[in-house]
């Protein structure tokens, strides 16, 4: 293993440095290298590693580096859902033009249950063909991709 640092380029062109632990891995006869971690941007990692170091030297315990960074309790993963490939089949959706054509389609529908006007039936729409790109899956599925993927509706509501 080894440690890689990859420079990317954001949307506004600032450069931003990512930092990653790398490994060589051989497939059919050929070394090819796999991410094991991403550590983060190179920036924040600098900020912290006075703290990260005297953890690692057994000198302090989670506890007080979470104090130090400004947390409180120890630290934890909150969430760490995908969110990518649901704002890529957002994107093709609005693309497409399937948000106005829905919505054209919603004003003279007769089929539609009365029961709540402001159900956003479109956005259910919306995940059924994301889940059908991203994982195809029965419907049954359907809910443990839901729990383990970011889907938002229209107004980017989880």
């Amino acid at each position: 293993m080894f440690i890689r640092s990859v420079k990317v380029p954001s949307s506004n062109g600032t450069l931003h440095e990512y930092v990653r632990i790398v490994s060589s891995v051989r497939e059919d006869g050929k070394v090819k290298q796999e991410v094991i971690a991403n550590l983060g941007r190179r920036d924040t990692l600098e900020a912290i590693l006075p703290q990260l170091m005297r953890f690692l030297k057994g000198e302090e315990e989670p506890q007080q580096l979470a104090q130090e960074l400004g947390r409180e309790g120890p630290i934890e993963v909150l969430d760490a859902s995908t969110w990518g490939p649901m704002l890529v089949a957002r994107h093709f959706f609005g693309q497409l033009g399937l948000w106005q054509l829905l919505d054209a389609g919603k004003r003279w529908s007769k089929l539609l249950p009365s029961e709540d006007p402001d159900d956003d039936w479109i956005s259910r729409v919306l995940v059924l063909i994301a889940n059908r790109l991203v994982r195809p899956s029965s419907e049954h599925a359907l809910a443990e991709w839901l729990e383990a993927d970011y889907i938002c509706d229209r107004a980017g509501r989880r």
